[in-house]
């Protein structure tokens, strides 16, 4: 083998190696969490706090400005993200909202999966069902 074709191999070995991941679907972590809803009467007085059920939880790679993947909580509220690689997430689900215009918020949480086969569990989450 030349100079020249180990010099080219390195280089193709070194560049191949020293690319590190980007947050998003490929690796082997998880993140898992709950949501919960407030439950209010006619008085918009609360009722109870249980478990929400088929609520749609979405999830965001990095600095991504929309949501890369989706999912409805079990029927315990509970959800999973799985395959991820190690970096920082968002996490979040829409809350129903009287005085937005939109008549729904995104209740958000923060997550950094900081190892390759963690499982790091998300803050809960809260929604308003009103």
């Amino acid at each position: 083998m030349t100079i020249k074709n180990t010099a080219i191999i390195l280089s193709v070995l070194v560049f191949l190696f020293s690319c590190e991941k980007q947050e998003g679907k490929g690796g082997r972590a998880s993140i898992v969490g709950q949501v919960y809803q407030n439950i209010y009467d006619n008085n918009d007085s609360l009722i109870r706090t249980e478990e929400a059920r088929e609520v749609d939880v979405y999830i965001v790679y990095g600095e991504d400005g929309i949501y890369d993947d989706n999912m409805n909580t079990h029927y315990d509220g509970k959800y999973e993200f799985s395959f991820l690689y190690p970096g920082n997430y968002k996490v979040f689900a829409y809350s129903e909202c009287d005085s937005c215009p939109s008549k729904t918020v995104a209740i958000e949480v923060l997550v950094e999966i900081k190892d390759k086969k963690e499982t790091v569990e998300a803050p809960v989450i809260i929604v308003d069902n009103l």
